[in-house]
Formats: structure tokens, sequence, C-alpha cells
């Protein structure tokens, strides 16, 4: 069947033959497996970069989310302590304008504990 196909048609018979010498040639395909080898090794490596680089992004991402969390517990500590401070001073009757300027409330965040 192969040498009918070859036989009529010039082109793929040009390409047999050269794949005959290729193959045969053991210099040659010992630079095409090199090739292909270096191909897929480089491959590798890519692919070995990019995971790395997802790692270590979510690493830094999850450092950073620590650090925002905290930040912001931080900040709903220090204004859940002065509403607990305003509540207090509103029971025992202070001066709004002293609640203002010790908890660092606004006027208005005050009036709404009353």
């Amino acid at each position: 069947m192969i040498n009918t196909l070859l036989k009529n048609n010039k082109i793929i018979e040009k390409a047999h033959n050269e794949y005959v010498k290729f193959t045969q040639d053991e210099e040659l395909r010992e630079l095409y497996e090199a090739r292909l080898k270096f191909e897929r090794d480089h491959q590798t490596l890519i692919e070995e970069a990019k995971e790395e680089g997802i790692k270590e992004g979510i690493k830094e991402g999850i450092k950073e989310g620590i650090k925002e969390g905290i930040k912001e517990g931080i900040k709903e500590g220090i204004k859940k302590k002065a509403i607990e401070d305003a509540e207090y001073m509103l029971k025992k009757n202070f001066d709004i304008s002293d609640i203002v300027e010790i908890t660092g409330l606004s006027k208005d965040e005050i009036e709404k504990l009353r």
C-alpha cells in the first residue's frame, strides 16, 4: 500500500525519502532527540516556575491578608472600647463635648448611643 502511495505522489515520495535518510542518520536522530529533550525540560522548568510563583503569591497574599485583618481588628477593638467608654460616660452624665474629646467619637455617634 505504501509503495503504491509513493509511486502515485512525487511529493509524498520525496518526503518519505527524506524521512528514511533522517532516521538512518544516527547523528541527525540524536540531535533531534536532544532538541526534543531540551524542549520538554524547558517546558517542565516553566511549569515548575509558574507553580512556585503561584505558591509564593498565595503565601504573600495570606501574609498581607493577616496584616490587614489585624489592622481591622485593632480598629474595631478601639472603636468598640470608645463606644463602651462613651456609654459609661453618658450614664455618668458627662458633657457630650467632653465625651467627644476623650473617645474620639463624633457627636452624632454619641447621640445615637443615648
